[in-house]
């Protein structure tokens, strides 16, 4: 019998290097732990309960060298992650949503360069909540 709180995530990250060396990305879930091999694009899929959190764990960035600037300092080429794709029992996240939920201090990106601990929420009891809540 299935569970109605139960559902397959999909999470599909981009992954760009800079010196041939990409960030480390982790994902922490409530009962286990999932190492994301880096590659240019890498697609994990995992089944989650609702209400739930996902921890994105980032790291391996060094701050100092890992972002190329121009003259004027703009950013020319930065090592970094970005969750590029979110599908819920086959179902795709809406872009527009995905670009402003995943949480890390307070601030919202689907951009990860930095080090840190990203967090996907998911409050509602189910998918389908859940995916009306993404089109408001």
């Amino acid at each position: 019998m299935a569970k109605f709180n139960q559902s397959l995530v999909k999470l599909q990250f981009k992954f760009v290097e800079l010196n041939n060396e990409y960030m480390n990305l982790n994902i922490v879930l409530s009962d286990r732990f999932i190492p994301v091999s880096p590659a240019q694009f890498q697609t994990i899929e995992f089944y989650i309960n609702f209400p739930t959190e996902i921890v994105l764990d980032v790291s391996g960035k060094n701050m100092n060298s890992d972002t190329v600037l121009d003259d004027q300092g703009n950013i020319i080429k930065d090592k970094h992650i970005e969750l590029t794709k979110v599908i819920i029992d086959n179902i795709a996240v809406p872009s527009l949503y995905l670009k402003k939920w995943p949480e890390l201090n307070g601030n919202n990106n689907s951009y990860f360069g930095f080090n840190g601990q990203f967090k996907l929420k998911f409050l509602e009891k189910n998918s389908f909540t859940f995916l009306l809540k993404t089109l408001q």
